[in-house]
């Protein structure tokens, strides 16, 4: 059975609440210090492993570097100071001091802007093409017509809705033949959402603090997309995202039998204008794929 336990270590001053499985392996922690009751730590079993299973050492490094160290070792002997407590005063416990050390965290983080839809001329030209020359494709022109001007002062006023979700990157991964870069983006609400490794594909790095500005956009009426694929009449585009400054990067290659297929597809947006659709890959009308 789960136990919730706090302890006094008075010749430290510090106070340690536990969360304690029944094999005895504390399965989340929080450590407070100090007369001020500072918080030093507030990690969590799952994610330790997560990080080590996903990016390594340095994936564990980092998160100690952000939420403090877990106990490494089950409790076996019960004998020091300590009293039982409620689920309820924990949570409330390990709520604040999550938000206490993310908050800190934050103000130290280095961001790195690695995709800016203004700055994708290729992607505004597919989809306004596609818009004003193919009734069954394309995005619903209002209250304006995608990535024009006033589009841009529709974000800015506020008559276009966006908004702004904090959180890391959780997971990099190859889909479609091993040579499409995707990423998982989980928010601080733990929510999780899939997209395409937009701008350097090779810095979305599992572990990284991740800030992203997302809008909602509507295809037309009676859009192929939904009317024979089924697909949400509402799917949500990337504005901006940004990054964790970090020495670290994933793969540049996928392990598919094309390497490099990504990088050539990008090249070739520089010189190939076409949106019809139909067209294999973003440089036409793939731009669908860029979000699940």
């Amino acid at each position: 059975m789960t136990r919730w336990i706090r302890s006094f270590w008075d010749e430290e001053h510090a106070t340690f609440f536990w969360e304690i499985g029944e094999d005895g392996w504390v399965t989340r922690g929080v450590e407070w210090v100090g007369p001020e009751d500072e918080v030093r730590s507030a990690a969590a079993l799952e994610e330790v492993l997560h990080a080590r299973d996903t990016v390594g050492i340095e994936g564990v490094q980092e998160y100690e570097s952000r939420y403090g160290v877990l106990t490494d070792q089950p409790i076996r002997d019960w004998d020091f100071p300590h009293e039982d407590i409620d689920v309820f005063e924990f949570e409330r416990v390990w709520v604040q001091a999550r938000q206490v050390l993310e908050d800190q965290h934050l103000e130290r983080v280095e961001w790195i802007t690695v995709y800016d839809l203004r700055e994708d001329a290729q992607l505004t030209e597919a989809i306004q093409n596609a818009t004003l020359t193919h009734p069954q494709y394309g995005l619903d022109p209002s209250p304006a017509l995608f990535g024009s001007d006033d589009w841009w002062q529709g974000l800015a006023d506020g008559r276009i809705p966006r908004r702004t979700e904090v959180g890391a990157v959780s997971a990099v991964r190859w889909t479609g033949m091993g040579d499409w870069p995707e990423w998982t983006f989980r928010g601080d609400d733990g929510v999780e959402r899939e997209w395409t490794r937009e701008g350097d594909h090779t810095r979305y790095v599992a572990g990284l603090r991740a800030r992203i500005e997302v809008v909602t956009v509507r295809w037309k009426p009676g859009a192929s997309t939904v009317v024979t694929r089924g697909d949400d009449p509402e799917h949500d585009m990337l504005i901006r995202v940004e990054l964790e400054a970090s020495e670290r990067r994933s793969e540049a290659h996928g392990p598919g039998p094309f390497p490099g297929a990504y990088d050539d597809l990008r090249e070739q947006q520089q010189d190939d204008r076409g949106s019809q659709p139909g067209g294999r890959g973003r440089p036409r009308f793939g731009w669908w794929r860029r979000k699940r």
